[in-house]
């Protein structure tokens, strides 16, 4: 969850790309982040509660809180992401 908040702060679409879920890429997915990414401004990440995700996980849930500015001025993201670990490799599912 971090490395994927640090990607958006530093806008690396492809990386984004890369750890979702290959079942769960859309053909327009690195056009919707890249246009997201652009708008916003990311200020500070909270991570409010974690489930599974260990190392013998193969699943986990995070529950954050993303404070950003954008187009209106400061705002939050409010989300619980699914991940899925294939292969050793923890991948977003959504």
């Amino acid at each position: 969850m971090r490395s994927r908040y640090t990607a958006y702060v530093l806008k690396d679409v492809d990386y984004l790309v890369e750890t979702t879920l290959p079942a769960s890429r859309t053909p327009d997915l690195a056009a919707s982040i890249r246009q997201w990414i652009q708008q916003v401004d990311w200020q500070r990440l909270h991570v409010l509660s974690v489930e599974a995700g260990d190392r013998s996980d193969t699943e986990g849930t995070v529950e954050f809180i993303a404070e950003f500015v954008g187009p209106d001025g400061a705002d939050r993201h409010h989300e619980r992401s699914e991940f899925q670990k294939v292969h050793r490799i923890w991948y977003y599912v959504g």
